[in-house]
């Protein structure tokens, strides 16, 4: 019998990613998703499925019980930044009490390890640069707190029942299924622009500093977390790129218009470098996509798409 691995978000962007590596190493996946933001066409089809809120206490013990996961990879969650300020007790609800309950049951259930996926929104505005885990954590915005809450939580859990656990903090993912639409990221954003033939918005004047990190080399994180010691670990490029450089990589590809220059977003950082450093001494984990090659790859990925979609 195969290993068994729960992957809560499963059918999101990056969670089917992490779905889709741990089938091609012959591991057995459940994916517990509630498709509010993930979709069916991203489900792998060798995975078992079942649609669920993970704050579903009831559905979610049946499920752990049933499938008995030695692992469980947690990504399900409520990602937007704007979401969580203008509707922060819905954004709470599900970082917060939904990572209690897979927590709980998961443990319950038997299984030996958590790796959770956290954000680079719980260090806030940090001073300097790049953070190491080691530093604050000043979260600026109620995403950023919910994140923080969760890892707490999940220390505490894991403490109660004597597991382990690993905390990946995530700095800006990018790839191939990443959602386009409202509250999307910088790269899906530009990207439907210049498909759109319109004018991508450069919030903060495009001068703001992100840490990209492509999809499959976070996948990777997950992975090789299943097998190593526990901890909190900064996955990232340790790279920072202002946002207008993006937008001139993804402009060049298209040869599309210039972009609209706006003052900055409330709860947005300025500037954000994570020190991935401990990950490739503890996980042997190092990203291998560059920011040039992951972005010629998700813009074909995206043109893949739309050109199905004309063909129907």
């Amino acid at each position: 019998m195969s290993l068994r691995v729960v992957i809560t978000g499963g059918a999101g962007f990056i969670g089917s990613h992490v779905v889709d590596l741990f089938i091609k190493n012959g591991f057995e996946v459940l994916v517990i998703d509630d498709l509010s933001r993930g979709k069916v066409e991203n489900l792998n089809e060798k995975a078992n499925f079942v649609r669920a809120d993970i704050r579903d206490i009831k559905t979610v013990r049946k499920t752990m019980e049933d499938f008995k996961p030695l692992v469980v990879c947690h990504l399900a969650a409520q990602v937007s930044v704007s979401s969580s300020l203008t509707n922060p007790v819905n954004d709470a609800s599900i970082n917060i009490c939904g990572t209690i309950t897979i927590a709980e049951e998961a443990y319950r259930a038997g299984a030996e390890k958590i790796i959770f996926a956290s954000s680079a929104a719980v260090y806030g505005s940090p001073e300097n640069l790049p953070v190491s885990e080691d530093d604050r954590l000043q979260p600026v915005s109620p995403y950023g707190v919910s994140k923080k809450a969760a890892e707490d939580y999940l220390r505490l859990i894991s403490d109660k029942y004597g597991r382990e656990f690993s905390i990946l903090r995530l700095s800006n993912v990018y790839g191939p299924g990443q959602v386009f639409g409202n509250d999307s990221g910088v790269v899906p954003a530009f990207i439907e622009s210049f498909t759109n033939n319109g004018r991508a918005n450069l919030y903060g004047f495009g001068k703001m500093v992100r840490d990209f990190v492509y999809v499959k080399d976070v996948a990777r994180a997950f992975f090789m977390a299943f097998s190593k010691e526990g901890g909190i670990f900064n996955i990232s490029s340790g790279n920072g790129t202002e946002i207008r450089e993006v937008f001139e990589l993804i402009k060049r590809q298209f040869r599309g218009k210039d972009a609209n220059l706006l003052p900055p977003r409330k709860g947005e950082i300025e500037k954000m470098i994570l020190d991935s450093s401990k990950a490739f001494q503890k996980l042997r984990w190092r990203p291998r996509v560059s920011l040039e090659e992951g972005i010629k790859v998700t813009i074909d990925h995206y043109l893949g798409i739309k050109k199905g979609e004309s063909d129907e």
